[in-house]
């Protein structure tokens, strides 16, 4: 667990010193912002990478979160002009994610339904 803390006097940070593992201080709001951008966005392609892996459909819940990952990478970058771009990270998790999908929307048209019972239990993914 990470706190952060905005100080706007670097004179008073001295009482983090103890806390470095836990504390991250900053002495401006736009680093704060543009910190907080990375790393929740860090947790949503991470997020999307879980579902990615254990193959749990729909695959559509991934997309979100790298979605919303690269929305804050993109702010972020605005922001931090000579910050580590970390927007083809989350555009690398889309393309994955929407091949994925067409690839199992492909599978599944493919797929012949048997009986009218079947067809009239399947349902559309959740969203």
């Amino acid at each position: 667990m990470l706190i952060y803390c905005l100080c706007g006097r670097k004179a008073d940070q001295g009482w983090a010193l103890d806390y470095l593992e836990y504390v991250n201080v900053f002495d401006h709001e736009i680093s704060l912002l543009i910190r907080l951008c990375y790393d929740i966005g860090s947790q949503f392609i991470t997020m999307g990478d879980e579902i990615m892996a254990q193959d749990i459909l729909p695959i559509n819940n991934a997309l979100r979160y790298y979605n919303w990952g690269k929305t804050l990478f993109v702010r972020a970058k605005e922001l931090d002009k000579k910050g580590f771009n970390r927007v083809s990270i989350a555009e690398t998790r889309i393309v994955e994610a929407e091949r994925r999908m067409k690839k199992t929307a492909k599978s599944s048209e493919e797929k012949p339904i048997e009986s009218e019972d079947e067809a009239s239990t399947m349902s559309e993914p959740c969203v």
